[in-house]
């Protein structure tokens, strides 16, 4: 089964795989899921190049997409500093006092139950 590539990245998070094999698949479906996750990131920047949110507003969609992009980022996945719109789209609608309380409760769940992320 193909997962999508944020799942894939979850192998960093995890003690390698002792099986030589396994750990080197491990790692090449990482690396092939950071390029999507590289390209897909390209996309978003482009197409925030000239706007503040996706929509006209603040919608649904920036919250969805920031919810995948702080996934991608706890996982250790690409960072954005290639992205400056889209590292300023994020910085943005970190901010909102709404996401902000709910990045800090996804954050502290994270230490309780992951203490390595």
């Amino acid at each position: 089964m193909l997962l999508p590539p944020v799942v894939r990245l979850m192998y960093r998070t995890e003690p390698p795989d002792p099986d030589p094999a396994r750990r080197r698949d491990k790692e090449e479906g990482g690396r092939a899921a950071e390029a999507a996750i590289i390209d897909h990131y390209r996309r978003l920047d482009t197409r925030l190049a000239e706007r503040e949110y996706f929509s006209e507003q603040f919608s649904v969609a920036d919250i969805a997409m920031f919810m995948t992009v702080l996934f991608a980022l706890r996982l250790k996945g690409p960072r954005l500093g290639a992205f400056p719109a889209l590292a300023a789209w994020h910085a943005r609608v970190a901010a909102r006092p709404a996401v902000a309380g709910v990045a800090a409760e996804i954050a502290a769940a994270d230490r309780a139950l992951s203490p390595a992320l």
